[in-house]
């Protein structure tokens, strides 16, 4: 029969998988301990400051066992013991050798355009009257095909580098398509466009790829 619970470390991370377990064989019989021996668990998930603490304990527990041994468990148990402490060591110079104190990072960023926003801002340029400047827009084809639909609406969108420069009339002032408007995939493009163009007095005729007509188109 086997007994024996996981080591448990107060004031390290919790909760963990225990490094050694210590194990008795017992005699039901007797009830004397025929076998007692620390066994080694998975360490794959054990953070380094479980390790160190953990093999401490069981080091020391490890040296209040030693009156259960004979002669040949003895000398397994002793090379067990002597493989904890050459780990320990090992852990302990392990530690020793990272930097007490890193430097700041320091640098500047660009993290890419959001295409959300981007939808919204060429609505918006489009909208106004005069120039508009947009930079960093996602030029994703969604986006695009939002700038597709309001060029043929009559405003102009140039972009060069990292500017997107939109000189609209205003919404007041958007000239009729000469052909449908295509929507592309985009169905943010449609919602969001939707509004501007119920206001116009000019008939609109819409148009979208296929997934896109077999989705939002079906309820207009």
């Amino acid at each position: 029969m086997t007994t024996g619970e996981p080591i448990v470390v107060k004031g390290v991370v919790k909760p963990i998988p225990t490094l050694y377990r210590p194990m008795e064989s017992v005699n039901i019989a007797t009830h004397e301990t025929d076998r007692a021996s620390i066994e080694r668990s998975d360490t794959t998930a054990v953070p380094t400051a479980a390790v160190i603490a953990e093999a401490m304990v069981a080091i020391t527990l490890a040296q209040a066992m030693l009156d259960k041994f004979d002669a040949d468990q003895l000398v397994r148990f002793k090379a067990q013991v002597d493989q904890y402490r050459t780990e320990l060591k090992e852990f302990r110079m392990t530690q020793q050798q990272l930097p007490s104190k890193r430097s700041h990072l320091k640098g500047m960023i660009q993290v890419p355009g959001d295409k959300s926003i981007s939808h919204r801002a060429i609505m918006l340029g489009s909208m106004a009257r005069g120039t508009s400047k947009v930079r960093h827009l996602l030029m994703a084809d969604d986006v695009q095909s939002t700038m597709q639909v309001y060029r043929q609406l009559g405003v102009t969108i140039e972009t060069s580098g990292e500017d997107t420069v939109i000189v609209s009339p205003g919404v007041a002032h958007l000239r009729a398509p000469d052909q449908p408007l295509d929507f592309g995939n985009s169905g943010t493009t449609l919602r969001l466009s939707l509004g501007v163009l119920a206001k116009q007095p000019f008939h609109i005729d819409m148009i979208g790829d296929v997934s896109l007509q077999n989705g939002l188109w079906d309820g207009f």
